[in-house]
């Protein structure tokens, strides 16, 4: 009897290290496929977790073969997992400014909390997604002390709206033209020439709005790479740094991540974020990004704070 409880716990040991380690495998195997279907794509976005299995696998391997296989293959999955997040920082002074991007969640009736907890951020950008109707007159405080903008409220996963605190020089709701009259995303050139996009593409659940996601993102990087003046992107991307199409977006459109890139802001669990969709991007300025409360919705909200010249 003592014999077997002896070996128990070394072989169970020896087989969780194991099972770590083929799983993170496997997953980096299916995120290295990521580029040639939607349904693999959606394996990149959990690069983190790959990472966590194969240290756990190197942790509890017991044999000096699995360590050595378990050490090689956390430098692997780090080195992906660095490569996928390294991104220069964006550099560059403009005028003190704080933006907020906030996915509110159709479902979510939490309407005095969020009014609330906007209004006391003082910020000078909001640019609110899942913006419904509803929406629109719960707000209606919050749309008082930021009274300018553009919006295209729909009662509907992609309405989208831009308050803000100052008239701007420009603002306006625009779509791919691929896409008409779906997926709005806003252009908004503000007073001092800040130029910021407010973007929400269609999540891929399924091959068609996949699609679409990955067209209005090449799209958009086609539009904001085109501008002159500095550029802030803000919003709930749908995709993470770790996918292939996200990567791609950045570079083409020109952009640096602001913030900790790993920062998580999304989960289907409310209040319990996993992973990092919502994003603030940047050219030609710098900022500080932190994630904000649980406010009822599956996302939190983001802040971005331009610092003073």
């Amino acid at each position: 009897m003592m014999i077997k409880q002896s070996t128990f716990w070394p072989r169970l040991r020896s087989q969780l290290a194991q099972r770590a380690l083929w799983l993170a495998i496997l997953g980096l195997l299916l995120t290295s496929l990521a580029g040639l279907t939607w349904w693999l794509e959606l394996f990149s976005h959990f690069l983190p977790i790959y990472l966590l299995l194969a240290m756990a696998g190197l942790l509890l391997a017991s044999s000096l073969r699995e360590r050595i296989f378990g050490f090689v293959l956390v430098t692997v999955v780090g080195a992906v997992y660095g490569w996928a997040l390294y991104t220069p920082s964006p550099t560059g002074a403009y005028h003190p400014s704080t933006a907020i991007a906030f996915n509110l969640l159709i479902a979510n009736t939490q309407y005095r909390n969020v009014e609330q907890w906007l209004n006391a951020q003082g910020a000078d950008v909001i640019l609110l997604t899942e913006a419904t109707t509803e929406w629109q007159s719960q707000l209606s405080t919050l749309r008082q002390t930021l009274p300018h903008g553009c919006a295209a409220w729909e009662d509907n996963p992609f309405g989208i709206a831009l308050l803000l605190k100052q008239a701007p020089r420009h603002c306006e709701v625009r779509f791919s033209p691929a896409m008409p009259q779906q997926y709005p995303h806003l252009r908004v050139e503000l007073a001092d020439g800040l130029v910021v996009y407010g973007i929400h593409p269609p999540p891929p659940l399924g091959a068609e709005l996949a699609a679409a996601r990955d067209q209005q993102l090449r799209y958009l990087a086609q539009q904001i790479a085109q501008e002159s003046a500095p550029v802030l992107v803000l919003g709930d991307f749908n995709i993470t740094p770790f996918s292939p199409i996200y990567r791609a977006f950045r570079s083409q459109a020109g952009l640096a991540e602001l913030g900790f890139k790993l920062a998580p802001s999304w989960s289907p669990i409310i209040g319990w974020p996993l992973l990092p969709l919502d994003r603030a991007l940047a050219r030609g300025i710098s900022a500080r990004l932190t994630i904000g409360p649980a406010l009822g919705s599956d996302h939190r909200p983001i802040m971005v704070q331009i610092p003073a010249l």
